[in-house]
C-alpha cells in the first residue's frame, strides 16, 4: 500500500483543495473512489466506514479530500453552497491522477453524502457512480422536522464545525470554549433558552441562519436544496438509510425522485438497515435489534464495494437483482428485497380509544381496529420548561445529551404528561414494513403546540422498544370552548420502519407535547406584537377520539394479522 499525502487540486476559481490517496502497490491503472469530507481527510471517515486502506485493497485508488475551507484545504467553508462546482472539479482532477483508469466513483455518509449528490448533479464526465449514505438532499430537512428545530443536532454539529473554524482563524479562546461546551452540552442546551446559542453563534455565523429561518420556502433553503436537481443525475446511485437515522425521510425522498430516471442507464438502489446515523450495526442504542436467529444484518462496506465494482465495470452487472434491500428488525428472516419502497402491504388503521384516562402506560388507552364511539377526550398538560425528555429515537447529537436508537420507553411512559395507547397481543408473528402515520384531533389552551408521537413494540417481558417516531408543530388557532367544538386535525409522520412482532407482543403508541432535546421546546404561545419571543407557558391539550374526530395510527402490515383490539363500555362525556 502506498499513501500519498497533501495532493493539490486547483478548482476553477483557483482555490487549492488538498487530499490523501491510498493506492495498492503496482502500476496497474485502477478506478478511483473519491470521498470529500469536512471532518479531516486524515481520519478517512473510518469511524463509520472501513479504513480507506481496506477499500484500496478491494481494487481502487482511494482519494480522501478536505472540502473547501476545512483542515488542509484553502478557502472559506460555506455549508452546502460550494460542493457542486468543487465536487465536479475534484472528480475530473482525480480522474487524471497517475495510476487512475479515468473512472471515478464517490462514497461517504452525512455531509459527504450531500457532497456526492451536489457533485453528481453537475454531471462531471468521469463520474461513474455515487453511494450517498444516511443523508438528505434538502438541508432544511437536516435542521427541521414537522416544523420543529432539531435542536440537539443543529447545536452540537455547529459546535463541532465551529472548533475547526475558530482554530483556522487563530481564535484559540473560541475553539476552547466550543470544546468545553461539547464536553458538557447539558449546561447550555436547556429548555426555555433561545436557540441562537452562544458561543456557537459567535464561532459559526451561519448557525444563526439555521435556527432563525424556519420557513422551508425561504430562499436561503431553496438555494441549497438539491431535490429538484436529482433527476438530472446520470450515474448509478446506491442510497443507504437507517431506521433510526435522523435523515431517513430525506433519503427516501431522494429515492422517490431518483427511481423515476431511466432504470437501465442510471439504476437506483436502496439499502435500508437497523442503524442510527453512525456507527452502523445491530446494536442501536441499548438494544440488539437484529434477528434472534439466522444471519446478522448487512455489512455496508461490502454491499457498497459490490455496487461500486459493478458501476466501475470491474464486476458483472446483475440486472435481475431487486433494487431495494432492507432489514426487518427483530426478525429471524431479517433480509428482504423489494422492487420498490415501500413494499406492497395492507394498511391497518388502529384507532386511539380510551375511557378518558390514557395517561401513562397503566391508563386505559388502547389501539383498536374498531372505530370509536362517543368517548371522552384524553387530557394532558405540558410545560415547555419541564419537558418530558426523549429516550432513544432518531437523532444525531452528543450521546449523553440525546441518546439515540432503540431504548426501553417505560420510564417516559410513567409520566402523566404522556398519553399511551396499547394494542392487544398478537397471536402469531406479524411483520410491519412501510410508512407509519398518525392522524390526530387536537385542542389546546395555547396558540401553538407540538405533537411528539412514538411507536413501540411491547415485548412479553414488558419492555417497550421504540421503532418509529415523529413530531409536528402546529398553530392551534383556537382555544377554550371553540377548540373543544372544532378540534384541529393534525398529521404526524412517524417516518418509515420495518420490524416484526413475536407472538404475545403488542404495539404501543405514546404521545406528548415535545421531544426535548432532540427538538427545541415549543413555548406553546405566539410571539407578542413587538415580535419578541414568547415566554414558555404551560398549557393543557386534549386528544379526541370520536366518530367525528377519529384519531388513528396507520401501519403497513406485510405479514400476519393485527388483533382487533379490546372493546369495553365507555363513559359518556
Amino acid at each position: 500500500m502506498r499513501v500519498e499525502r497533501d495532493l493539490e487540486c486547483a478548482t476553477r476559481d483557483g482555490c487549492v483543495l488538498r487530499a490523501d490517496r491510498y493506492r495498492p502497490e503496482g502500476d496497474r491503472e485502477l478506478p478511483t473512489l473519491l470521498l470529500r469530507t469536512p471532518y479531516d481527510r486524515r481520519r478517512g471517515h473510518y469511524s463509520v466506514y472501513a479504513h480507506p486502506a481496506w477499500y484500496a485493497r478491494q481494487g481502487f485508488n482511494v482519494v480522501v479530500q478536505d472540502v473547501r475551507g476545512r483542515f488542509a484545504s484553502d478557502g472559506e467553508f460555506a455549508p452546502f453552497l460550494q460542493e457542486g462546482p468543487d465536487g465536479y472539479d475534484a472528480v475530473e482532477w482525480a480522474a487524471r491522477l497517475p495510476g487512475a483508469s479515468g473512472a471515478v466513483a464517490m462514497y461517504g455518509q452525512s455531509y459527504t453524502g450531500y457532497a456526492q449528490l451536489a457533485a453528481a448533479a453537475e454531471r462531471p464526465p468521469h463520474l461513474v457512480a455515487i453511494a450517498p449514505a444516511v443523508t438528505s438532499p434538502d438541508p432544511y430537512r437536516w435542521l427541521y422536522e414537522g416544523g420543529a428545530l432539531r435542536l440537539a443536532f443543529a447545536a452540537t454539529w455547529a459546535a463541532v464545525l465551529g472548533v475547526g473554524e475558530a482554530t483556522r482563524r487563530g481564535d484559540a479562546a473560541a475553539a476552547a470554549a466550543l470544546a468545553a461546551a461539547l464536553a458538557a452540552p447539558e449546561a447550555w442546551l436547556r429548555p426555555g433558552r433561545p436557540a441562537e446559542l452562544e458561543p456557537v453563534a459567535r464561532a459559526v455565523p451561519w448557525y444563526r441562519d439555521w435556527v432563525t429561518r424556519q420557513d422551508p420556502a425561504d430562499p436561503y433553503w431553496e438555494a441549497r436544496d438539491l431535490t429538484a436537481r436529482l433527476a438530472s443525475i446520470e450515474v448509478p446511485v446506491l442510497l443507504v438509510g437507517g431506521w433510526y437515522d435522523i435523515f431517513l425521510d430525506g433519503t427516501l425522498a431522494a429515492f422517490e425522485v431518483l427511481r423515476q430516471r431511466d432504470p437501465v442507464g442510471a439504476p437506483t438502489e436502496l439499502l435500508l438497515g437497523p442503524w442510527a446515523h453512525a456507527p452502523w450495526g445491530d446494536v442501536v442504542g441499548d438494544v440488539d435489534v437484529g434477528p434472534a436467529t439466522g444471519p446478522r444484518s448487512v455489512s455496508v462496506d461490502r454491499e457498497q464495494v459490490d455496487f461500486l465494482r459493478r458501476a466501475a465495470g470491474t464486476a458483472p452487472a446483475d440486472a435481475d437483482a431487486p433494487p431495494v434491500r432492507y432489514c426487518v428488525m427483530f426478525d429471524r428472516q431479517s433480509r428482504r428485497t423489494s422492487a420498490n419502497w415501500p413494499p406492497a402491504a395492507a394498511a391497518a388503521r388502529l384507532h386511539l380509544r380510551s375511557d378518558g384516562l390514557a395517561n401513562t402506560a397503566t391508563g386505559d388507552g388502547r389501539l383498536s381496529l374498531t372505530p370509536p364511539g362517543p368517548e371522552p377526550p384524553d387530557v394532558y398538560a405540558y410545560d415547555p420548561l419541564m419537558p418530558v425528555r426523549t429516550i432513544g429515537g432518531h437523532a444525531a447529537a452528543h450521546p449523553d445529551l440525546a441518546p439515540l436508537g432503540a431504548a426501553d420507553q417505560r420510564p417516559r411512559q410513567q409520566s402523566p404528561e404522556v398519553l399511551v395507547y396499547t394494542g392487544d397481543p398478537v397471536a402469531d408473528r406479524v411483520v410491519i414494513a412501510g410508512e407509519v402515520e398518525l392522524e390526530l384531533f387536537l385542542a389546546s389552551t395555547g396558540t401553538s403546540a407540538d405533537v411528539a408521537a412514538r411507536l413501540s413494540v411491547v415485548r412479553t417481558s414488558g419492555e417497550a422498544i421504540n421503532v418509529a417516531d415523529g413530531i409536528a408543530r402546529v398553530r392551534t388557532g383556537l382555544s377554550g370552548t371553540a377548540a373543544r367544538d372544532q378540534p384541529l386535525r393534525v398529521l404526524v409522520s412517524l417516518r418509515a420502519s420495518a420490524f416484526a412482532l413475536a407472538p404475545g407482543e403488542r404495539l404501543r403508541l405514546d404521545l406528548t407535547g415535545g421531544a426535548f432535546p432532540h427538538f427545541d421546546s415549543n413555548p406553546q404561545a405566539s410571539a407578542g406584537d413587538t415580535g419578541s419571543a414568547a415566554p414558555p407557558t404551560p398549557h393543557t391539550h386534549l386528544v379526541f377520539h370520536t366518530e367525528a374526530a377519529p384519531s388513528a395510527l396507520t401501519v403497513a402490515v406485510l405479514e400476519g394479522t393485527v388483533p382487533t383490539g379490546r372493546d369495553t363500555a365507555h363513559n359518556r362525556l
